[in-house]
């Protein structure tokens, strides 16, 4: 990868499905405001899937080897761009297709475990290293690093909330470290109506002016928007995933997508 000089005001995405879903709703906003936009999204993917292949025991994950050319990794990405502001999304993978995510063993640190736990905020503070090291490797500064706060899960309800507690730590040790909390805008506490837990998974929620403005509003109960799908409690999409994001407007990516928008523009000089 050759490296050059970028001017303006830069910004990289990296991260899981979720980034996947949500990275048209950064690059149209990004796009209007100037900033030049890169991203290397994939699903499925956990934070050590984006290390450099001789960091990540194992390997990378099967579904970025499976890309020719496979999505770059944190390290030249950030060489090859300079940003003034990375944001990274990772909602928490960990399964087979992961092989980063394992024990000394080989065994798969399934989530809810104390070695999941530990896995993901011990990467979490690599990748602010990566980061780091990679723009001193360029003769940048070190960029501002934004950390997407997580949303319910209402399989696992306490999981999110120790990754985001995770990702909120480390400003303690790295002053440039944010979080982002769009994992909020699709919670119960964002029912206007009866403001309830952070935590709280809904499927439905009350509409924005937004999504009453775009056609994204069910009538029912003085109008609400979906946020997941009746087969899918995870994602946003209301239709399929592809590689360049979601086939179907959809409100949940809408909502998550903008409060990430929001904080990167916020963020950039």
């Amino acid at each position: 990868m050759e490296l050059t000089a970028v001017a303006g005001s830069r910004v990289i995405y990296v991260g899981d499905s979720i980034a996947v879903e949500t990275s048209p709703v950064l690059q149209w906003i990004m796009a209007a405001s100037g900033v030049t936009y890169a991203h290397s999204t994939l699903g499925g993917m956990a934070i050590c899937d984006f290390f450099p292949e001789t960091e990540a025991p194992g390997g990378p994950g099967t579904f970025r080897l499976l890309h020719n050319p496979p999505p770059p990794n944190l390290y030249d990405l950030v060489r090859f761009m300079q940003p003034q502001v990375v944001a990274l999304q990772f909602w928490g993978n960990s399964w087979q297709f992961t092989p980063c995510m394992r024990d000394a063993n080989g065994a798969i640190l399934g989530p809810g475990t104390p070695g999941y736990y530990a896995k993901y905020a011990h990467d979490a503070d690599r990748a602010m290293t990566i980061i780091r090291d990679a723009a001193a490797s360029v003769g940048a500064p070190m960029p501002k690093v934004l950390w997407v706060l997580q949303g319910p899960d209402r399989g696992n309800p306490s999981r999110p909330r120790i990754l985001n507690d995770s990702y909120a730590a480390l400003g303690a040790r790295w002053p440039t470290a944010r979080t982002i909390d769009a994992g909020r805008e699709v919670s119960l506490a964002a029912n206007y109506w009866n403001p309830g837990d952070r935590y709280g998974w809904s499927q439905w929620l009350p509409c924005t002016q937004l999504e009453r403005d775009g056609g994204q509003c069910n009538p029912a109960f003085g109008g609400v928007a979906q946020i997941h799908r009746d087969d899918d409690p995870l994602h946003f999409c209301l239709g399929t995933i592809v590689n360049d994001g979601c086939d179907t407007l959809s409100p949940g990516i809408g909502r998550y997508g903008l409060a990430i928008a929001a904080a990167v523009n916020a963020a950039l000089p």
